[in-house]
């Protein structure tokens, strides 16, 4: 989630390796059941696979786009570096869309209209493809939100005519995204870069050292203190010939779309824990996570969740709620130890703040709760006290200032 934070947090604001979720044999990719790189098409971010897909679709780079105006930046940047035109449509504060504004909007030159599953819920994707195919449009589905999912048994992923999977949301990877084209005969051959040892180094430390970082043992400690050690021992400057001729050091954790990656496929590291995550168990506990908070939080006064059910087959990546009438109150949990984050910061620069009210709203009053599977229950129970507590110190009035006499 795109924020960071200097603060240690108590509650853990990511996944991390675990034996309970790994299976001992290889699984299939969640989507397609090819083997994770090895006839799926595996790239290092979602970001990148959009990217590719405009190619692979040989769509005009002087087309136009709709997208929503409630959007991760990530997203959008692909597009305008393809050298796309970029419309908006406003998504409504309960992050669905009204249809006709959509097909209000449509140009002689819009080629692809882009849905969102958002945070692992399902979009009104049947009526973006109907709207599609009626007005001869390309669709785009961001499923960067969904390790699986379904509507009356047809995969979410299926709909469009692209489709894009973030499994590094819901897994404990390094990287790791796969894109779907929906017509086969729309072949792509990214110029893939081959893996550098030190770009799969840095991935897997980067698994490795999560696990042990959030490890209580005291072993685990030590080998985690070593292994920063000796990574602090071998940083140091390089000079332009020993370069390599791909990134050796990438930033998992930036929002930005970074050309210089745009080829690079997912680590091998991570494809290791695609086709070894155990994505039913993973699925299961994050619905019970989810459905502990939302019993916590629900029913609570000034506390307005964004999703009232939890439907069948939905897999969350977070618990998204509003604290009524406190813009960036995800701030003041962050202060008391919780990692809660908004969209604000990964806002794109080119959305107007006058055009779209329902979007502005969003980006400065819906935050996300982790509901990872690696919380345990009394993580979460205190997640929810502090929240309760919070909340109920913005909702008392602040006392008058008498003044001091002189």
């Amino acid at each position: 989630m795109h924020e960071r934070n200097p603060k240690s947090f108590a509650t853990p604001r990511e996944q991390f390796l675990t034996w309970q979720f790994v299976t001992a044999r290889s699984t299939p990719s969640p989507q397609t059941g090819h083997q994770a790189g090895a006839g799926g098409l595996f790239f290092f971010w979602a970001r990148n696979a959009l990217f590719h897909a405009l190619r692979a679709l040989a769509i005009a780079p002087s087309a136009r786009v709709l997208m929503p105006a409630y959007i991760c930046k990530a997203a959008v940047e692909p597009f305008e570096a393809y050298g796309m035109h970029i419309d908006f449509y406003n998504i409504r504060r309960d992050c669905t869309p009204d249809f006709a504004e959509i097909e209000s909007k449509i140009h002689p030159d819009t080629r692809v209209v882009l849905a969102v599953h958002y945070f692992g819920f399902p979009q009104r994707i049947q009526e973006f493809r109907n709207l599609c195919d009626t007005r001869n449009l390309l669709l785009f589905e961001d499923c960067a939100h969904l390790l699986r999912g379904a509507i009356d048994d047809q995969p979410l992923g299926s709909f469009g005519d692209v489709s894009v999977f973030s499994y590094r949301k819901f897994l404990p990877m390094f990287d790791g995204a796969e894109l779907l084209l929906r017509d086969p005969k729309n072949e792509l051959r990214p110029d893939s870069n081959l893996e550098h040892s030190r770009f799969s180094s840095q991935a897997t430390r980067h698994i490795v050292g999560q696990a042990l970082e959030s490890s209580a043992g005291t072993a685990a400690k030590l080998v985690s203190a070593g292994i920063n050690l000796a990574k602090r021992v071998r940083s140091g400057p390089r000079s332009p010939s020993q370069a390599p001729a791909v990134p050796i050091a990438v930033d998992n954790n930036s929002a930005s779309f970074d050309s210089a990656v745009v080829n690079q496929p997912m680590s091998s590291p991570s494809r290791w824990v695609l086709r070894h995550a155990d994505v039913t168990k993973v699925i299961n506990r994050r619905r019970e996570n989810f459905q502990f908070l939302h019993e916590q939080l629900a029913d609570i006064s000034g506390i307005t969740p964004l999703v009232r059910a939890l439907g069948e087959g939905v897999c969350p990546w977070i618990y998204p709620l509003i604290f009524d009438d406190v813009p960036n109150a995800h701030l003041q949990l962050r202060a008391a130890g919780i990692p809660a984050v908004t969209w604000g910061g990964v806002r794109p620069q080119s959305i107007s703040r006058s055009e779209f009210p329902d979007a502005d709203f969003m980006y400065d009053n819906l935050f996300f709760l982790p509901i990872h599977q690696n919380l345990s229950r009394n993580q979460l129970r205190a997640m929810a006290d502090t929240v309760k507590r919070v909340r109920r110190e913005t909702l008392q009035p602040t006392p008058e200032r008498v003044p001091v006499a002189s």
